[in-house]
């Protein structure tokens, strides 16, 4: 199984798709934040660099890339409203995460950027 393109071949995987079982009268009511973690596993955000790489939501003081959120902050709104937006600051510069696009958007240029909530 292989995903071919003009420069790269590249192996994918098939995995099989979540099916939430039905065990009984409210065994379904999970609120929707709670379903898309599983026990066990820790949320990271991220966000896509200019290349298409993936980083690492981080609290940086004192450094060029300092950035006044963590990845734990951003998940404790997110859980709070998972279609709400919230603010952070990067070297000054204010960005705004939307959580029901999936995007980082810095108020000055713009400029958009995935982002994504993944398990570790």
């Amino acid at each position: 199984m292989q995903q071919v393109g003009k420069k790269k071949k590249r192996k994918v995987t098939r995995r099989p798709s979540f099916r939430l079982q039905q065990a009984g009268i409210g065994a379904t009511q999970l609120t929707l934040p709670l379903q898309r973690i599983s026990l066990g596993s820790k949320p990271q955000w991220k966000f896509e660099g200019d290349r298409g790489a993936w980083h690492d939501f981080k609290h940086r003081s004192g450094t060029a890339t300092e950035c006044s959120v963590t990845s734990d902050e951003i998940e404790r709104k997110y859980q709070q409203n998972p279609t709400d937006c919230m603010m952070f600051k990067v070297k000054g510069q204010s960005y705004k995460l939307d959580f029901r696009a999936m995007t980082q958007i810095n108020e000055k240029t713009k400029h958009t950027r995935r982002i994504k909530r993944v398990l570790v």
